[in-house]
């Protein structure tokens, strides 16, 4: 097949003709090819086996290892970048024999060409190798394999067609520890179709290889490629595990075949497969771990650790975390604490002001606790003027008992006190403005600001019999384990959004 230019495929690699070549060199190669291709389709098989390069591949390392190679410069089998040994395919071998000392992992190599590392693998490592091509190329493949492996060889690679755009072949392959290709990222119109089938064919804790020499542009467009496939929301996601440059010198590994002497730079990508996450449409990232990787998802680029020493979460001072409930809404009764409160009333809370006075605070708390309630901003509660009044007959005391409570989780830049009378428990919290500032930050949406308003909003308090949370958008910043036993139904809060301070109080049990 040619294209309309004249030249077969294998001609127009990416990049090839943009190489800093002088036309007339590059032309006299491209005549030079199609003249062995057009020599050899006029060859018979036995006058083809005459111009392959039978040499043996040395294996650096301790020992004497080799494999024996047939090569086909002249691309008379039918195959043409995959008949020689590249100095990507080296690079690989030696990369993995260091890697790995032995194993039963199962492999496959995907367009194999002479099926070099793959072979090596199953030979000297004891893996279950698939050596895979487009069907013109297995002839010379498969002739490679018996060079190395008689008939009966239990180790022996199986030899398989695969064109990655079919799925039928891809599936009945199944899946695999490794999956490995050398100088197979040379078409870039074919990346998204060899990252689709690495992502079907890896197992999920499976590990993939890619080396490439670095032609023009070759690198950059499989990058791109790469950061298009973990986008894509489909099954098989890949992301970047490593990355590195890695200089191969050919000089003396092919015993018995002319190679050039020359370093030649050589790129590695190992890649992993995302693991599949069932998360609802309306899910967010709350953890730093969580941000990271929905970050990965939708670049392409995985960020270094946000805080690499808090194993995925946000950093406390205190290893414990408790795990916080959906705070709901305030009643109608918590509405009007909170209205005398901020205006300076808490005397009517707590007995000391005269029949007259209560009389009118509590008109106007009504009031305006019942617009909030008519807004759908609180929960009508029925019940409480007779918890107000039973609240309000009890004894007034100035006795004071010590204060006493330990804090189980404490976030680093907040202030505490705890003071107890013989009826009440009362609780200040003050945030510092950098953890203000950090937690806003680390926020959602939804209470993202650093205004007062927004301090209001983002924090709430929890109470239980000896337990009292603070929170900040759901997540705990204190927890105090209390000396004395309250009563939660009681509790109530003022929040000053100015001063970042939260003021709890709530009365003790009897």
């Amino acid at each position: 097949m040619t294209t309309s230019t004249g030249l077969p495929p294998e001609l127009l690699l990416p990049g090839a003709a943009a190489a800093n070549l002088p036309t007339s060199l590059w032309q006299a190669l491209c005549d030079k090819k199609l003249a062995d291709i057009q020599q050899c389709q006029n060859l018979n098989e036995e006058e083809l086996e005459k111009q392959l390069n039978h040499c043996e591949l040395r294996i650096p390392g301790p020992t004497d290892r080799r494999l024996r190679v047939v090569q086909d410069p002249k691309g008379g089998f039918g195959a043409s970048t995959g008949a020689v040994v590249w100095p990507a395919a080296v690079t690989l071998l030696e990369m993995l024999d260091s890697e790995f000392e032995t194993s039963n992992r199962s492999v496959i190599e995907l367009g194999a060409g002479l099926g070099a590392v793959g072979q090596f693998l199953a030979k000297y490592k004891g893996c279950q190798v698939v050596l895979s091509e487009v069907a013109e190329a297995l002839p010379l493949l498969a002739m490679n394999v018996m060079e190395n492996f008689d008939e009966g060889d239990q180790q022996r690679p199986r030899v398989a067609q695969l064109n990655w755009a079919d799925s039928v072949q891809r599936d009945v392959l199944g899946t695999f520890d490794l999956v490995l290709g050398s100088d197979i990222t040379y078409r870039d119109n074919s990346l998204p179709e060899l990252l689709e089938t690495i992502g079907e064919l890896l197992r999920p804790d499976g590990r993939a290889f890619l080396t490439l020499q670095d032609r023009p542009n070759e690198g950059r467009c499989l990058e791109e490629a790469l950061t298009a496939n973990a986008r894509d929301r489909s099954r098989g996601r890949l992301r970047t595990q490593q990355r590195k440059e890695i200089r191969q010198n050919m000089n003396g590994l092919l015993d018995g075949c002319a190679h050039q002497d020359e370093d030649v730079l050589v790129l590695v990508y190992e890649l992993r497969k995302e693991k599949e996450v069932q998360r609802p449409n309306d899910w967010c990232p709350s953890t730093p771990a969580e941000v990271e990787d929905e970050f990965a998802r939708i670049t392409g680029i995985r960020p270094d650790p946000l805080f690499p020493e808090s194993n995925g979460k946000w950093p406390r001072t205190q290893a414990s975390e408790a795990t916080a409930a959906p705070c709901p809404k305030p009643t109608l009764r918590e509405r009007i604490e909170k209205d005398l409160r901020e205006r300076g009333l808490e005397e009517y809370l707590d007995g000391s002001m005269g029949n007259r006075q209560k009389d009118l605070a509590m008109r106007q708390a009504v009031m305006k606790a019942q617009e909030a309630a008519e807004s759908d901003e609180a929960l009508w509660d029925k019940t409480w003027e007779t918890r107000c009044a039973a609240e309000m007959a009890q004894p007034e005391t100035q006795s004071q008992l010590q204060e006493k409570a330990t804090a189980e989780v404490c976030f680093q830049g907040l202030d505490w006190s705890v003071d107890t009378t013989e009826t009440h428990v009362q609780a200040v919290v003050s945030f510092n403005e950098s953890l203000w500032q950090t937690l806003q930050g680390s926020s959602d949406a939804c209470v993202s600001g650093r205004s007062s308003a927004a301090f209001r909003k983002a924090v709430n308090f929890e109470l239980a019999e000896k337990e009292l949370r603070v929170l900040h958008a759901d997540t705990v910043v204190l927890q105090l384990q209390l000396q004395h036993t309250i009563n939660p139904d009681g509790g109530s809060a003022k929040v000053s959004g100015t001063n970042r301070r939260v003021t709890v109080s709530a009365p003790l049990c009897s």
